[in-house]
């Protein structure tokens, strides 16, 4: 029996880790998805006093049907320091897919560089990503 678990957790875990999940963060997600999504962010940047840095609840009006939060980096005062990610997929280890809105110049252009590079990336419109890490 033990070596049926071990034999499982092994899989789950090189699945998680090395197999290509680039549909949980393509740019359909975003299609489907990106009038809340740009809502969500428009309520973070005239509000920021009701968020905080961190985790944060999808409000309850808005869809979002892959995670019910999504995560806050950066100063939600100052507008130009800002990564909001959008989980489409949480992996069993540092694995995810996200769709990403980011005013932090030195992450558009790291992002900008991996979309140039090819991959499962994207670039969605200006400060909007679909990534899969």
């Amino acid at each position: 029996m033990k070596a049926i678990f071990q034999t499982f957790l092994f899989a789950v875990l090189c699945s998680s880790c090395f197999l290509p999940n680039g549909s949980q963060s393509n740019p359909e997600v975003w299609e489907d998805n990106k009038e809340n999504l740009q809502d969500i962010v428009d309520r973070v940047l005239l509000n920021p006093e009701k968020f905080e840095e961190g985790e944060n609840l999808i409000p309850e009006d808005l869809n979002f049907s892959y995670d019910k939060t999504f995560d806050i980096k950066g100063n939600l005062k100052d507008k130009n320091d800002l990564k909001i990610t959008f989980y489409t997929d949480r992996g069993v280890i540092d694995h995810y897919s996200a769709i990403i809105y980011t005013t932090q110049e030195g992450l558009i252009k790291q992002l900008d560089e991996n979309v140039k590079n090819g991959g499962n990336d994207f670039k969605l419109q200006n400060n909007w990503y679909a990534i899969n890490d």
